[in-house]
């Protein structure tokens, strides 16, 4: 997962500067990319269906494919920017092929005690090779170019992603006595989204979803230049930047536990309220390197356990026989405020020359998608039992 679409998207805040020197887009022009991407969400539901119609493996083996032609045709851009759009767009639609939504499928099926930690751990992929490869990329791009930054992404997926997936990416086989024969109508029935789309509490986790992942997209996208902007050179930005990965590892591990053994809105809500004072510690010049390193620490919090919550309540909350499908929903809003939250920071930053603004918002935003968590209730921590139907 670590080499997946995540690498990708955690990758792009190291070529926004290269770029606007050699071809002179701005900011919000680059960002704009990701919104042009992020459009394709949209399909997010299809490959959802897939994911659960041909298996998490065929998928992502699929997706590899397509993340490899990606970064070729990324290192061979023009000056014209719907170049950068067009193969943003096309990574972006097969992205999730290689993402949370394939891996996490699998892991729930495997693991039903400790399943939040087991999430947590999964989802650390992303920041445990970015930890590794933000220095090294960093150190490629000052010293070949971005053209060579994108190749050797490529090789990072297929030298460590690849092996792993052919080697380790297997679902867990349903034992036959598990089956229970049942007619058509009710499989039909089970398999509906209706009854997910009547629970409030799918509409709360999407718009916690939406609220918390503006900033997160924002900051994502945003965060090299963000720093190099109060004075900090580019070799200690890319040491934050692992910072960053490491308290975002640190995160998903600590509240998968937490998720697994307290009630689990409630740690919800602390691991999103913590970066709402975190983004402010970010507002202004003239911060000393320790307040920026905490509230650098405070956002990978708030990455890091964003997204394992989302897993960890579907999986609770809804039948597993649905997962891919209404995690898939649960994208289509992350991917939008991702998007909305690149363009927000780029254009603050074009219009005033800094993000204080946006950065303002942010606290709010964070705030919001915490609340939205409280409101799950205790309902939140059950399982619903779940067979296996089959057609007779």
């Amino acid at each position: 997962m670590g080499t997946g679409v995540g690498l990708f998207v955690a990758s792009i805040t190291f070529f926004i500067k290269p770029l606007f020197e050699e071809f002179g887009w701005t900011r919000s022009e680059i960002a704009a990319a990701s919104a042009v991407g992020f459009m394709s969400a949209l399909t997010a539901p299809i490959m959802g269906t897939l994911v659960d119609r041909y298996g998490a493996r065929r998928t992502a083996m699929v997706g590899v494919g397509v993340m490899l032609l990606g970064y070729a045709a990324l290192a061979s851009m023009t000056s014209w920017i719907w170049n950068y759009y067009l193969i943003t767009l096309f990574l972006s639609i097969a992205g999730p092929a290689v993402g949370a939504m394939t891996f996490t499928k699998v892991v729930v099926g495997w693991f039903e005690r400790n399943r939040g930690l087991i999430i947590g751990i999964t989802m650390s992929g992303v920041s445990l090779v970015t930890i590794f490869t933000a220095p090294a990329l960093q150190f490629v791009i000052a010293h070949w170019g971005w053209r060579a930054g994108y190749l050797f992404l490529g090789a990072v997926t297929v030298c460590i992603g690849l092996p792993i997936l052919i080697a380790f990416l297997y679902e867990k086989p349903i034992p036959k006595a598990e089956i229970i024969e049942v007619p058509i109508e009710p499989v039909a029935e089970a398999l509906s989204l209706r009854p997910a789309l009547r629970d409030i509490r799918l509409w709360l986790l999407m718009l916690s979803a939406f609220a918390a992942n503006i900033p997160i997209g924002g900051l994502a996208l945003q965060l090299q230049p963000l720093l190099t902007d109060k004075g900090i050179d580019g070799h200690s930005a890319a040491l934050m930047a692992s910072v960053f990965g490491i308290s975002v590892v640190a995160s998903r591990l600590c509240a998968g536990l937490l998720l697994d053994r307290f009630w689990a809105p409630g740690v919800a809500f602390v691991t999103l309220a913590l970066p709402a004072i975190g983004v402010l510690l970010l507002v202004g010049t003239g911060q000393s390197m320790a307040i920026v390193l905490v509230g650098v620490v405070m956002l990978g919090i708030a990455q890091g356990a964003e997204g394992d919550q989302v897993a960890f309540f579907v999986a609770r909350i809804f039948d597993l026989r649905m997962y891919s499908r209404i995690f898939s929903l649960l994208m289509v809003c992350i991917s939008a405020s991702l998007g909305v939250g690149g363009i927000l920071f780029g254009y603050t930053f074009d219009k005033t020359g800094n993000y204080d603004i946006v950065l303002y918002a942010s606290s709010a935003a964070f705030v919001v998608a915490g609340i939205c968590m409280l409101l799950l209730g205790r309902k939140s921590i059950y399982s619903r039992p779940t067979v296996q139907l089959s057609a007779g």
